[in-house]
């Protein structure tokens, strides 16, 4: 099928914008990483080890998934471009594209993505700050109202029970008072044994 110049032009144009725009692509999971990195959590914790498996299984989906949208995008370059014919043009393109991308823009978000990804955290941090500010109120509110009034009630409660235990532990002192602490019946049963013996000695004597 004969093509031309023209339209060789317009398609490695395409091609190249195409590898560009890939590699910006790349930046985006690259940003991803950078933001979300625990590499020095992962240094400094115990469970380092742990962090840094999950860390390169995600980046291991992330590279999936951004070589399944590559091939997408490229099979989309050549269906659009040459009636889904390949030409080596085409991915000569993609692949100048990309290179002056990395080479360019890349280095300088390279550069740039640590001081970007901490900024963009304080904000984040900021942010969620602002937002948890209200119930932050609601409970010191809370504690300082309907807290106290329950913490007052609990202690009370407490105090009631100690009192009823108490109480409870002094009538049963009285009542053991009462009854000498069974002395009194300690005595009888002496008495009782000691009668016991006489009549037996008095039968013994008979």
């Amino acid at each position: 099928m004969e093509i031309s110049q023209t339209l060789l032009g317009l398609m490695f144009s395409i091609s190249v914008a195409t590898g560009g725009f890939l590699g910006f692509v790349y930046d985006v999971f690259r940003f991803a990483r950078v933001l979300f990195s625990s590499d020095r959590h992962a240094r400094e914790g115990k469970r380092g080890g742990v962090v840094r498996s999950v860390s390169a299984l995600i980046i291991f989906l992330e590279d999936i998934v951004f070589c399944l949208f590559c091939g997408v995008a490229l099979l989309l370059l050549v269906y659009y471009t040459n009636d889904g014919q390949l030409r080596g043009l085409a991915l000569l393109g993609v692949a100048a594209g990309g290179f002056v991308y990395f080479n360019t823009v890349g280095k300088l978000t390279a550069k740039l993505f640590p001081w970007l990804a901490r900024g963009t955290r304080k904000i984040a941090v900021a942010v969620l700050k602002l937002l948890a500010l209200p119930f932050l109120l609601l409970k010191a509110a809370y504690l300082a109202t309907f807290g106290k009034i329950i913490k007052g009630l609990r202690a009370r409660l407490a105090q009631i029970k100690d009192e009823k235990y108490t109480a409870k532990v002094i009538r049963d002192y009285r009542l053991q008072a009462t009854d000498g602490f069974g002395l009194a019946d300690l005595y009888k049963s002496t008495e009782a044994k000691e009668a016991e013996g006489e009549v037996e000695l008095g039968q013994k004597a008979l």
